[in-house]
């Protein structure tokens, strides 16, 4: 089977679901076959998303057993190059490439999509059951390799989003793994992994405990990379997923968040990371600081609406005056402007906590920075920056009703000195 045919076969199954469930048998022998066709790795993943799109109308009992069984077909194989002494390098999508496995579980996973009554157990759930030993084992065998690494983190992500809360039985032990690995590999992968349980479980009050001590475990691995020589530099990959895992507590379990002693090691560590020239880096970085001013003001009518504010308005006098330094040094010195939108966002976030305080940072700032009042013509300040710009520049964003109008202000006021 050529890989067109893979493609043409998989349109016809995604296009005519209910006609082709009679035909079902037969596309279960073809993936048993798979590996013998030849086929490139897109379009043997193809195939398989056409045949789980046609599981995905079964009935529930049909779909249990078919999930069971797709899945096996890639559990056999990956095992069996886990069972064989460990090569030592890895032939990219050869038969024995366990990514090719992964990938291929990863797809099963992601598209099985059952309409399913509130309460119902999920038909995937036995499936997923069989498939986290096996990709768990894989995250211990391949700890070294991070192309593995990644991909196995890829299928347990979709794996625990498949089936959602009621993957719980896995929590515990996919945690506590977690926590070894990357405390001796330091693969981000990880920390993205981590974002996903926090936004799937954090609903669960009991769950907020050992997701806080997840996050506490990954504090210290992740210091000591980024605190390395040219660490945040090397390692855009582990700031942008470290920030979108506290990020996501932000989002979804807030005031324990708020509430525990590492809070503040983590706001240094985001300030020290604002000026970093990385697009998707930066953007988590931001993020996190426009979820934390936002959740105090927000959810008014939630009962921990009084705790959150006070907390985070503490945070905001504490650490405000150099939130706003930071980021305008960047900004004007600096971040590239595809980040100004961003930035834009915290500091007027910021302003709307307390205006006044703002308006004294900024004004702070500006006269520190290395031209305008002082006259300096340093090779990073040019002469050209006068006192009646910075002036104007303090007026427009202290005066801005909206976030766009502060990020329109940095970007003008950038311009003088690039």
């Amino acid at each position: 089977m050529s890989s067109e045919a893979a493609t043409a076969l998989q349109n016809i199954c995604s296009q005519c679901r209910q006609q082709m469930t009679e035909h079902f048998s037969g596309l279960i022998h073809i993936l048993e076959s798979l590996d013998s066709f030849g086929l490139k790795p897109e379009a043997a993943n193809g195939l398989i998303k056409g045949v789980v799109n046609i599981m995905s109308i079964m009935q529930p009992d049909q779909i249990r057993e078919a999930m069971k069984r797709v899945c096996s077909l890639q559990l056999g194989p990956l095992t069996a190059i886990m069972d064989q002494p460990r090569q030592t390098k890895i032939t990219k999508h050869s038969l024995q490439d366990p990514v090719l496995y992964l990938d291929r579980l990863s797809a099963i996973l992601r598209h099985i999509s059952p309409e399913l009554p509130p309460g119902a157990e999920h038909p995937c759930k036995e499936a997923v059951e069989i498939t986290w030993p096996v990709v768990s084992r894989c995250c211990d065998v391949y700890c070294e390799d991070v192309r593995v690494t990644e991909r196995a983190c890829r299928t347990i992500r979709f794996a625990v989003r498949c089936i959602g809360i009621q993957s719980a039985p896995l929590l515990q032990p996919l945690v506590q793994q977690m926590i070894k690995l990357y405390g001796t590999q330091n693969h981000s992968c990880y920390l993205y992994l981590g974002s996903i349980l926090v936004d799937e479980y954090a609903n669960e009050v009991g769950c907020i405990p050992g997701l806080l001590a997840m996050l506490q475990s990954f504090i210290n691995p992740t210091y000591g990379v980024l605190a390395a020589a040219g660490g945040l530099r090397d390692h855009p990959d582990t700031v942008d997923d470290f920030f979108r895992l506290n990020a996501r507590f932000l989002q979804r379990a807030a005031l324990p968040y708020l509430q525990t002693e590492f809070l503040k090691s983590i706001l240094e560590c985001a300030l020290l990371s604002a000026g970093l020239e990385h697009r998707d880096a930066n953007a988590s970085v931001m993020k996190f600081f426009y979820d934390l001013l936002h959740a105090g003001r927000t959810g008014e009518e939630r009962p921990d609406f009084e705790a959150r504010s006070l907390l985070i308005r503490g945070l905001h006098g504490e650490y405000g005056c150099k939130l706003v330094d930071v980021l305008i040094r960047a900004a004007v010195l600096s971040l590239p402007s595809y980040t100004y939108h961003d930035v834009g966002d915290v500091l007027y976030e910021s302003m709307l906590y307390d205006r006044a305080s703002v308006c004294t940072w900024l004004e702070t700032t500006l006269k520190s920075l290395p031209a305008g009042t002082n006259g300096s013509t340093s090779i990073n300040a040019p002469a050209q920056v006068t006192t009646k710009q910075l002036v104007d520049f303090h007026r427009s964003v202290t005066s801005a009703e909206k976030a766009s109008d502060v990020a329109h202000a940095i970007r003008e006021f950038s311009r003088l000195w690039r």
